[in-house]
């Protein structure tokens, strides 16, 4: 009769500690199940963004003696890219190769992008375009041109322009 005495109170003690237990983790996995929750909307978010990217682009479209040396990319007065280029990449890029400069988020809104190269002659020269980055995907083509003039074929022209989704850069 005492050992049934000693397991009922034994038993009362080990449910009320359960019972304590539960109220002091239930505000915790109450708290912990928001935070789950508020990172779950975060991410959503997060994806939604990345789906909708924006890329810029270089294409070359110059004279066989033009060589480029360095194009540099400010967006919004922060520099963005430098790249110095190999004898390979300037070869691809004379074939009608297109060069992803940048591809990542940008928030919608006004932007400005500047763009600059230096040539083996020293030459030099920049051109800035000025966009609304909207809600979708966004791609923007920096164009090193040869002008119809002979000195205009050595220090080609930089043109900047927004590029369709369904326009293939090269």
């Amino acid at each position: 009769m005492r050992f049934l005495r000693v397991l009922s109170t034994s038993l009362l003690m080990l449910i009320s500690l359960i019972c304590l237990a539960e109220q002091s983790i239930n505000p915790e996995l109450q708290a912990l199940k928001q935070q789950s929750l508020l990172l779950d909307r975060d991410l959503l978010v997060l994806e939604e963004k990345i789906k909708q990217p924006f890329n810029i682009y270089l294409s070359l479209r110059t004279d066989a003696k033009f060589v480029l040396e360095t194009i540099t990319i400010k967006l919004d007065g922060e520099e963005l890219h430098v790249h110095k280029y190999n004898k390979k990449e300037r070869l691809a890029l004379k074939k009608g190769g297109a060069q992803l400069l940048f591809s990542g988020l940008l928030s919608p809104g006004s932007h400005t992008l500047i763009a600059y190269y230096r040539s083996n002659k020293d030459y030099q020269a920049g051109s800035e375009f000025n966009f609304d980055k909207s809600n979708g995907s966004q791609s923007i083509e920096i164009s090193l041109r040869k002008g119809e003039s002979k000195e205009s074929r050595l220090q080609p022209k930089v043109l900047i322009e927004e590029v369709s989704p369904l326009k293939q850069v090269n």
